[in-house]
């Protein structure tokens, strides 16, 4: 909220490419009795978000808009300088607060999501513009970077590329196809990429 509340400020003052960052305290209910408030649990967040241009437009070149990818690049640039490789992606349709989304979490805890805000949940704020976000979960974030660094030597054979295209139920995860696929591969197999995602009317969803 306080992310959105900033944003739509920073719009009314004709700011219409923004890139704001907010650290945060955020509190949810809990099952645990021992926390400081019995039932509450406290946890550090940071939010991105991001609206509008992200290249000016010049002579040679167009202006282009900001995107989700922009800041799922940026937070993967972020996990791969603190050495963390072990997440897994999974991938959401809308809710009432997200267009689309994607968690980014290792042994079933949220690292991080990256999403588009919803047009329901930004014509609360008057925002006309498409809204991206990158929520953070620091504490749980800081658990996971890894206490020292391995090196191993580079291959001596080139890298063998393949594609894939996969037909599954909708309901299923990306991330579950990627730990079947690396349970059922040897070592040999060393990264898995979601490279596109085809949906056809009446049928169900075709991810490649």
């Amino acid at each position: 909220v306080g992310g959105l509340e900033s944003l739509k400020n920073n719009l009314n003052f004709k700011a219409h490419s923004l890139k704001l960052l907010e650290p945060g305290d955020t509190m949810r209910y809990s099952e645990l009795k021992d926390n400081l408030i019995p039932g509450i649990e406290e946890d550090k967040r940071i939010l991105l978000t991001v609206t509008g241009e992200i290249d000016i437009e010049t002579v040679n070149e167009k202006s282009r808009s900001f995107d989700i990818f922009d800041l799922k690049g940026e937070l993967q640039v972020l996990l791969e300088k603190l050495h963390i490789d072990n997440f897994k992606l999974n991938h959401y349709n809308y809710t009432e607060i997200f267009e689309y989304s994607t968690d980014f979490a290792i042994k079933n805890k949220l690292i991080a999501r990256v999403f588009k805000f919803s047009g329901k949940c930004l014509k609360i704020f008057d925002i006309d513009k498409d809204v991206y976000g990158c929520d953070i979960f620091a504490d749980e974030l800081l658990k996971n970077i890894p206490a020292y660094r391995s090196y191993r030597e580079i291959s001596k054979y080139p890298p063998v590329l393949r594609d894939l295209s996969i037909v599954v139920d909708r309901n299923i995860n990306v991330s579950d196809v990627e730990e079947q696929i690396f349970s059922s591969a040897d070592k040999l197999l060393k990264k898995l990429r979601l490279y596109d995602v085809y949906k056809i009317e009446g049928e169900a969803d075709k991810n490649s």
